[in-house]
């Protein structure tokens, strides 16, 4: 019997409140929850029910946010959902060559508050594309986020003299893939992240015009060589942007 009076107690004094949510079609309860569960411990005051409202706005996947206090000990979330995939069209022409880009990206696919992208490009009908994954609320922890790129991109880089006429131009090959990791302070004030980046690069004269690689000629440059890079990097935000 003293242990179950203890227990309630513990129960008690660690958590104060609880919610219900409606209006949730596509998103995960869970996504919610992960977000606000160490304000369902806090005393149920305006304070704890604006940073509530804070946090679930930052999602940026409801376009509504309501939230009722019902009882002394639950609140009622009235959220409207937000569109969030979108999709990406770009063509460009010009200087003897065509590129486009088709993709699309979701920042709550399948509910779970995770970005994942893809896009596929073509520079002069050779294919590239570009995979993407972003995951805030990372191990279940709403002030952790990590990410990964997968790239394979080509792009044509132009070379000008200092009055601005034609100096030549390269391809540039590049296959890369970023890491990074992000961690929250303080309800979002101080944000601190570590990125990894590999890089394998290929130089070359692919696709470029008749009028270009007579330039690179004439310049005595070769467009040839490949390199293998590795960067690191780490960053400090000090204050919050609210959505």
């Amino acid at each position: 019997m003293r242990v179950f009076v203890l227990l309630f107690l513990f129960s008690s004094l660690t958590h104060a409140f609880d919610f219900k949510l409606k209006g949730n079609s596509k998103t995960s309860e869970d996504v919610v929850r992960i977000e606000i569960k160490d304000l369902l411990e806090q005393d149920l005051d305006d304070q704890v029910l604006n940073e509530l409202k804070r946090r679930l706005w930052n999602l940026r996947v409801f376009s509504s946010v309501k939230v009722e206090k019902i009882s002394e000990n639950q609140i009622l979330i009235q959220v409207e959902e937000r569109w969030t995939t979108i999709p990406i069209a770009k063509f460009q022409g010009g200087g003897g060559s065509t590129y486009f880009t088709l993709g699309a990206y979701d920042i709550n696919t399948f509910g779970s508050n995770t970005e994942i992208g893809a896009q596929y490009e073509s520079l002069n009908n050779r294919p590239a594309g570009v995979l993407w994954l972003r995951k805030p609320q990372f191990l279940y922890d709403r002030n952790l986020k990590f990410g990964v790129d997968v790239w394979d991109i080509n792009r044509i880089r132009y070379l000008f003299k200092r009055n601005g006429e034609d100096d030549g131009a390269y391809t540039l090959q590049r296959k890369k893939i970023n890491l990074f990791t992000e961690k929250k302070w303080k309800n979002d004030q101080y944000l601190f992240g570590v990125q990894l980046e590999y890089h394998d690069d290929r130089v070359s004269d692919f696709g470029l015009t008749d009028e270009q690689i007579e330039l690179n000629q004439l310049n005595g440059f070769s467009p040839d060589s490949d390199s293998i890079s590795l960067w690191h990097s780490v960053y400090f935000h000090w204050g919050r942007l609210n959505y």
